[in-house]
């Protein structure tokens, strides 16, 4: 069977490279449409570029069509490496190009990779993107979904007893995603490891956690994030590093006390999006074997992808979090369970459903 991955060329598609050649598959990859017309919009000011963009990329997800000339060149494409399954990632971004491809080739099964849905943070707009999935997931011959939580969601909000496939598969790293080798401890202690973002302003509100990180400093636990772009306050206990590799971010985490995951969800009209996703500095900070640091209200698909993990430090407060830093005794035991636990999550270990949910030449439900 001859695979291919639709999206932006990234992390998470080279990731699935990985997973599939080492089950024998071939793989191709295909970036989705708004590669292309980002390019061919070379001319005019920034600003009406990427207004144009969106504009563009939303008609045709509502359609369900794709730009012509990228739709004869993926198709060419597939049939050249005689492509027999597409998965787009990681939701519904690329709905529209996966409903335009199907509909040209419907002897290609289209499966959807649902990672992160919705992404909205308000009642509108959320309602909006389950509005605009419910009208093309016909077009799915199954959907790949990350947790149980997700599962549940969307056979609520978005399938309403459609019957369309749904595989229940976590969202692991291959292999050659772990850690190498290990760094040696981490001479500041106690410390935490904050993956996030730290352009908040360019993302959405619920990224600016500066407030949190701020608190944790101030109890003198070390923080290390990413650089920010703008200048910030310095602090005893802030440090710094520039963005990496996945590969190479996975292996400087290994360093760490622990990982924390964190939102602010204050600022979130809605925060279903947290409840049902899995980010992806969790996947990659699991797999670097070090514990979590988690908010212990909310993250319900979070917790249900570390219930195998055991190595979890749950919090209510940033002084809370400070004072389980500072207990050693039980921070080595929880990293004793991470570096084992961690095992349980490497890609290859959970490939066989996978690879028969999008092999199996008439799909069932899978539960």
């Amino acid at each position: 069977m001859n695979a291919a991955y639709l999206g932006k060329p990234c992390d998470q598609s080279a990731n699935f490279e990985h997973m599939l050649r080492s089950a024998g598959l071939s793989l191709s990859v295909l970036a989705d449409s708004s590669i292309g017309s980002n390019r061919a919009r070379s001319t005019g000011s920034r600003h009406l570029r990427k207004t144009w963009s969106r504009v563009s990329r939303l008609r045709h997800q509502v359609s369900g069509d794709a730009p012509s000339e990228y739709l004869s060149a993926v198709l060419r494409k597939l049939d050249e490496d005689q492509i027999d399954c597409i998965v787009g990632f990681w939701g519904t971004n690329v709905l529209g190009d996966l409903v335009a491809i199907k509909r040209a080739r419907p002897r290609v099964r289209a499966y959807l990779n649902v990672l992160c849905h919705p992404t909205a943070l308000s009642a509108m707009k959320i309602a909006a993107q389950n509005w605009l999935f419910r009208k093309h997931v016909r077009h799915c011959d199954g959907l790949l979904v990350s947790s149980r939580v997700m599962q549940s969601y969307l056979q609520e909000n978005v399938l309403r007893g459609a019957d369309v496939p749904c595989l229940v598969w976590p969202p692991y790293l291959a292999g050659a995603y772990h850690p190498l080798q290990r760094m040696p401890d981490c001479a500041q202690t106690p410390n935490v490891l904050f993956m996030g973002r730290m352009d908040w302003w360019r993302g959405q509100p619920s990224d600016n956690v500066t407030s949190l990180l701020r608190k944790l400093m101030d109890c003198g636990t070390h923080v290390f994030h990413h650089a920010s772009p703008r200048d910030i306050t310095p602090h005893a206990h802030r440090h710094t590093f520039d963005y990496k590799p996945l590969q190479e971010a996975v292996e400087y985490a290994t360093q760490f006390d622990a990982s924390l995951l964190a939102y602010n969800l204050a600022e979130c009209e809605r925060t279903d999006r947290f409840s049902v996703t899995i980010p992806d500095r969790l996947v990659a900070s699991v797999a670097a074997g070090i514990p979590i640091a988690l908010p212990d209200t909310g993250y319900e698909a979070c917790r249900e992808y570390l219930r195998d993990y055991e190595a979890v430090i749950l919090f209510n407060s940033p002084e809370s979090l400070a004072e389980q830093l500072r207990d050693r005794a039980r921070l080595a035991e929880l990293k004793i369970l991470a570096r084992r636990n961690s095992a349980r999550y490497f890609a290859e270990q959970h490939l066989e459903s996978l690879t028969q949910f999008i092999g199996a030449d008439e799909l069932t439900a899978v539960s």
